[in-house]
This record gives structure tokens, C-alpha cells and sequence, in this order.
């Protein structure tokens, strides 16, 4: 069995087999752990940004890739 490429991986994580996301909360409530778990489950996340530093951001994503294994 063949692994499947970095773009068949990127595909299905940006194109979800479900109609089902979370949104960008601002205040806290979108995480990485809850956009990790969306994400893992089949749907699309997105991290909110618009109350967060740069740095914090980054700290954010780098959270987020740990937890997708990306």
C-alpha cells in the first residue's frame, strides 16, 4: 500500500468529507486543541487571530501543526 502524497493530505485536510467547521471565535474559545479535534473528525477549522498578537498567532499555529502531525 502506497502513502498518500503531502498534496492528497493537504487536499483532504482544506476539502472536508463533511460540511462541518468552526469558526474563528474571538476571545479564546477557537483553540488549536478544538480546531485539531474538528480536523480530525473530517470537517475545517480555523483559528481566530483578530485579538491576537503576531506572536501569539504564531504560538497558535506552531500548537496546531504539533497536534495535526503537519
Amino acid at each position: 500500500m502506497t502513502q498518500p502524497s503531502h498534496d492528497d493530505v493537504t487536499r483532504a485536510r482544506l476539502i472536508p468529507p463533511v460540511p462541518v467547521s468552526v469558526a474563528p471565535m474571538a476571545g479564546g474559545p477557537s483553540t488549536p486543541e478544538l480546531v485539531a479535534a474538528v480536523v480530525g473528525a473530517g470537517g475545517g477549522g480555523f483559528l481566530a487571530g483578530g485579538m491576537r498578537t503576531a506572536t501569539q498567532m504564531r504560538e497558535q499555529v506552531d500548537a496546531l501543526r504539533a497536534l495535526l502531525g503537519a
